[in-house]
């Protein structure tokens, strides 16, 4: 899933701790004068313009999960993009603020550092200019829960964005296990955006075929290089994999299609070029060749005949009869 939240607290000053954090990360030691540290809110408890909210108990999770992850731009997951990387994170409770499911608002904060250099000059003033403002995380989550009855995975018949009861119908988002990075957005809050979501083996289920569509109907849109997320690449792998057992599959069952047409063909067209017909075979589709099987088989009522017919033995006379 994506979403965009704001900068908040954008700059603030290097500290001793924060240079020992960043160097669990850094190859080389780093000094505070090479690098630029900012802060994110990447995600919060409150319900979001796809009527879906983080639980406590996932924000907990995710506060661990993006220690170290890199920021990058639009999702694209080129390493040329990657722009940032967090070094510490925070859980924050706002007690005099309320979100509108009723909960003290909480949100995940976390503390970027990038380089000071020539690459980074002009991105580091856009942050410090307030240009650069909005972000949006990618991560994975087991379960969405219905705010109405507590189904799991959409397997209810409630809408999220719909009125039930008086109340805002919506998914609370339990469960997290990965966070995949985070990225800069050009249009914050776009309202046509494209979110990714990835949830237990019903949910994929229930998508995965929509997903593939999506992601091969994605592909055949965009001209040049195109980039696909984590949940898209792992649908994609998933589809190829499933397509590689089929054509497997397929293969096996044309290859029992044709040693019987080979064999039929035998009685049926003795004086048929084995090798010859054994080519013809080989270009003919799965469905040919059943039709071709079928023919010879159906011919005075022959299902399969070997290539050599033993004589029939004539029966021994029964001379019981003679015997004394």
């Amino acid at each position: 899933m994506k979403k965009e939240k704001r900068l908040n607290e954008a700059v603030f000053s290097v500290t001793k701790s924060d240079i020992e954090k960043i160097n669990s990360y850094s190859l080389k030691p780093l000094s505070e004068e090479e690098v630029f540290v900012f802060s994110v809110i990447l995600c919060d408890n409150e319900i979001d313009r796809d009527f879906e909210r983080f639980s406590v108990e996932s924000l907990k999770a995710l506060k661990e999960l993006f220690k170290g992850v890199t920021g990058i731009f639009d999702h694209s997951m080129r390493a040329e993009n990657q722009t940032a990387r967090i070094f510490d994170t925070e859980l924050i409770t706002d007690k005099e603020r309320t979100t509108s499911a009723g909960e003290p608002y909480t949100y995940l904060k976390a503390h970027c550092y990038m380089l000071r250099n020539e690459k980074n000059k002009s991105l580091i003033a856009e942050i410090e200019a307030g240009i650069k403002r909005e972000v949006s995380v990618s991560c994975s989550v087991k379960r969405a829960v219905c705010s109405v009855c507590k189904a799991e995975n959409s397997s209810c018949s409630h809408r999220p964005g719909t009125q039930v009861e008086g109340r805002l119908c919506h998914r609370i988002l339990y469960d997290a296990v990965d966070a995949y990075e985070w990225s800069f957005v050009a249009v914050p809050a776009q309202k046509g955006a494209r979110v990714t979501k990835q949830f237990g083996k019903t949910e994929e289920s229930k998508r995965g075929e929509k997903s593939v569509t999506d992601i091969l109907k994605k592909l055949g849109e965009q001209k040049g290089e195109t980039v696909l997320d984590a949940f898209e690449t792992a649908q994609l792998k998933s589809y190829i994999a499933t397509l590689e057992r089929a054509a497997a599959d397929g293969e096996h069952y044309k290859s029992s299609l044709m040693k019987k047409a080979l064999s039929l063909s035998a009685v049926r067209l003795p004086k048929m070029d084995t090798a010859v017909f054994k080519t013809v075979l080989e270009s003919l589709p799965a469905k040919d060749l059943e039709a071709l099987v079928k023919g010879f088989a159906d011919e005075d009522g022959l299902d399969f005949a070997p290539q050599l017919i033993p004589e029939a033995k004539t029966a021994s006379p029964d001379n019981s009869g003679f015997r004394i």
